[in-house]
């Protein structure tokens, strides 16, 4: 049972990686805002699966603090103070194009795989 539990936390993390490689690759606000709400998700997922494999009240508290503030109130909060044709029109200035930014995103995920576990490299 653990084992299984501690998969799909490895797919939740594969998955947050995946959602944060499409908010530097993606241009549109509202696509951003849409993959932080699905990143934010896949963070509370990841607490929620540990500390339900642990029994650890604090990490479903996490979980649920993570849902509350990112994916929920942040959102909220963007989409009320924020005009709407921003979300319409309006596409995110870059200092590096699309490809860079996805390289340089790739080397720092694989730095800090190899710093977080030093017998992987």
């Amino acid at each position: 049972m653990g084992g299984a539990i501690f998969a799909l936390d490895a797919l939740a993390g594969a998955l947050f990686l995946l959602a944060a490689l499409g908010v530097v690759a993606t241009r549109q606000v509202l696509a951003s805002l849409q993959l932080f709400i699905v990143q934010s998700l896949l963070l509370a997922a990841s607490a929620l699966l540990l500390g339900g494999a642990d029994r650890s009240p604090h990490l479903l508290a996490v979980a649920a603090i993570t849902v509350l503030t990112k994916a929920l109130l942040i959102p909220w909060l963007l989409r009320r103070m924020v005009p709407s044709e921003v979300y319409r029109m309006r596409e995110v200035e870059r200092v590096l194009n699309i490809p860079s930014a996805l390289l340089a995103s790739a080397v720092l995920i694989v730095v800090a795989y190899a710093v977080a576990d030093p017998l992987a490299a």
